[in-house]
């Protein structure tokens, strides 16, 4: 039975947190968005999640935008690096997804 329920847990959990992040960013925040979600694509988009490289989590994103929803997320402040951390690990478990993570939050200090 639990190993039916940790999948749908975390299908519920993909549910939520895309409708809670249905707003559409503009602005100069947008520009230091878009910025941040290109670093990640050039510098860490070889590291995997999931068994899944990052830039293919982002190419799969016209179908399900939450990868890069959570990545915004963690641009705009919405989620700290540890619950971005959390909410990676949790939604892509049994990989060691810590190089990826530790790229991903690295990204937010570089002054490109």
């Amino acid at each position: 039975m639990n190993k039916f329920l940790v999948p749908a847990l975390c299908c519920l959990m993909a549910i939520l947190f895309s409708a809670c992040a249905s707003y559409q960013v503009t602005g100069p925040e947008a520009r230091k968005i878009n910025r941040f979600l290109t670093r990640v694509q050039q510098n860490c988009g070889n590291q995997t999640i999931g068994g899944m490289t990052v830039t293919s989590l982002f190419a799969i994103n016209s179908s399900d935008p939450i990868f890069q929803s959570w990545t915004t997320d963690l641009a705009t402040g919405k989620l700290s690096k540890k619950e971005y951390a959390r909410t990676i690990n949790g939604a892509y478990p049994g990989s060691n997804n810590d190089r990826a993570i530790a790229c991903i939050t690295g990204q937010l200090h570089s002054s490109k």
